[in-house]
C-alpha cells in the first residue's frame, strides 16, 4: 500500500509547528511518525497481518490526526481482546479513517467522530457525516481497493455505504 504525500507533507508541517513550541511532543511525534512508516515498509510484501498489530498501528496513526486536528478528531475504539488474533488486509482500517479525514470537514465547529468495533463476522468503522464540498466518487480508490482484496483472498465483501447521520464500512474478519 503506497502512502499518501499528503500525509507526509502533513505530519512533516505538524512537526515544524510542534518543534518550536514543544520539544518533547516534537520527539513523541517524531517518534510515532516512525512507527507508523516503519509499519508501512514491513508490510510491503504482507498479505494479511493480526489484528493485534493492525490496531497498534492505527493507535499511532490516530495520534499522529489528533495532534493535527486536536480535539476535533474524536476516536472510539473498542475490539474485544478474543479477536486479538483475528487477521485484516494489511492498512484497512487505517485506509478508512484515513477516508473519513479526506472525505469531512473536521474543525472546532465539526468534530469528526470515528468508531470502531468489532464482532465475529465483521470490524465495523462509521463516522458522522460533514463532508467536504468536492467532485468525485466519495468512496475512493482505496475502499475498492481493500474490497478487491478481499473477494480475491477470502471471497468475502467489504460493505460500505451511508446508514442515517454516518458512514459505515464493514470489513470482513478472518478468524
Amino acid at each position: 500500500s503506497e502512502t499518501n504525500p499528503h500525509f507526509l507533507f502533513n505530519c512533516l508541517n505538524v512537526l515544524q509547528y510542534l518543534i518550536h513550541e514543544d520539544a518533547d511532543r516534537a520527539s513523541d511525534y517524531a517518534g510515532k511518525l516512525a512507527g507508523v512508516y516503519r509499519y508501512f515498509l514491513k508490510l510491503e510484501k504482507s498479505t494479511v497481518v493480526m489484528l493485534e498489530e493492525e490496531l497498534e498501528f492505527v493507535g499511532k496513526y490516530c495520534d499522529l490526526m489528533r495532534e493535527r486536528f486536536g480535539a476535533a478528531f474524536v476516536t472510539d475504539i473498542d475490539i474485544p481482546r478474543e479477536y486479538n488474533e483475528a487477521r485484516i488486509i494489511p492498512c484497512a482500517l487505517q485506509m478508512m479513517i484515513e477516508n473519513a479525514v479526506k472525505h469531512n470537514i473536521v474543525n472546532s465547529e465539526n468534530r469528526l467522530r470515528i468508531t470502531v468495533r468489532a464482532d465475529s463476522r465483521f470490524i465495523t468503522v462509521s463516522n458522522n457525516l460533514n463532508p467536504k464540498q468536492q467532485a468525485g466518487d466519495a468512496n475512493g480508490m482505496g475502499l475498492r481497493n481493500i474490497s478487491r482484496q478481499y473477494e480475491m483472498l477470502f471471497s468475502r465483501s467489504v460493505e460500505a455505504g451511508k446508514a442515517g447521520s454516518e458512514f459505515v464500512v464493514r470489513i470482513p474478519l478472518i478468524l
